[in-house]
């Protein structure tokens, strides 16, 4: 069963001041989006829809990423070293929509911000 994965959210950005509102993505989203054309055909259908501007990243997704390289690095070097090329683009591509925040939905699920599975067929 897939987490609410996905977050309509307006937040306070501290480096900037500014108010910003769009799409956290958590990393099984990002991990998705990365199989491209073989990823599930729902998330390529919201990813579509999506205004990429609008679409935040997470220091914690980062972090998960990493941990996740580093932990395929013991046991295959060549597929983790694929992997970093990736996080490389991935960090200068979102690089202005990378936060700083800690946002999991059982915290924020009182607040009443929107979440959205994008695992789950649109209707």
């Amino acid at each position: 069963m897939a987490q609410l994965i996905v977050r309509n959210l307006t937040i306070q950005v501290v480096v900037s001041c500014r108010l910003v509102s769009g799409w956290l993505l958590d990393t099984n989203v990002v991990s998705e989006l990365r199989k491209r054309e073989r990823a599930n055909a729902n998330v390529l259908a919201w990813y579509a829809a999506v205004d990429g501007e609008a679409l935040w990243l997470s220091v914690l997704v980062l972090g998960e990423i990493r941990r996740g390289i580093e932990s395929l690095r013991r046991r295959d070097e060549r597929s983790a070293r694929a992997l970093d090329r990736w996080m490389v683009r991935l960090e200068r591509q979102r690089g202005s929509h990378i936060l700083a925040v800690d946002l999991n939905t059982k915290h924020v699920a009182r607040t009443g911000v929107q979440c959205v599975d994008p695992f789950a067929p649109r209707g």
